[in-house]
């Protein structure tokens, strides 16, 4: 409650995000695994209430009453309430490899697809074939990959 309340002071808006099963978060995992009910949950003791504020991308928001004010905080649940089906987003790294999720080990050749002119059926494609990752995770990290 202390963290939603010093980021709505400086004019924010928190957004939670659950901890994934790759790089560091790997290791972490068993142990300091947070689902957002529950996280939202505990805001709910701490407010009055925590009404639904809608969604915006991967982003569920909840408004907490806290006496007059309003705090905005959003969750994001990639582990506990996917949104695979509904996802349209892909990655680009560093190498200028192309990644249809954050969770996939392997990646397009962007570059290459631009010189050779075939750029938008690459792009067209990772989007087409986008599925749910089933319970794979990369070993990279998170940063390395725009996440």
């Amino acid at each position: 409650a202390e963290m939603v309340r010093a980021v709505a002071r400086e004019g924010g808006t928190l957004r939670f995000i659950e901890l994934m099963k790759f790089g560091p978060g790997a290791r972490l995992f068993p142990t300091e695994f947070l689902p957002a009910d529950e996280a939202r949950a505990r805001l709910s003791r701490a407010f009055e209430d925590g009404a639904d504020d809608g969604t915006e991308g991967t982003t569920q928001y909840v408004a907490f009453r806290d006496g007059a004010r309003i705090h905005r905080v959003g969750f994001i649940s990639s582990v506990s309430h996917p949104f695979c089906a509904g996802c349209d987003r892909l990655r680009l790294d560093s190498r200028g490899r192309l990644f249809p999720c954050l969770r996939e080990g392997g990646g397009v050749d962007c570059a290459a697809a631009m010189r050779d002119g075939t750029i938008d059926r690459t792009l067209g494609g990772l989007i087409a074939g986008k599925q749910p990752p089933a319970d794979r995770w990369t070993e990279r990290r998170m940063f390395a990959i725009g996440g």
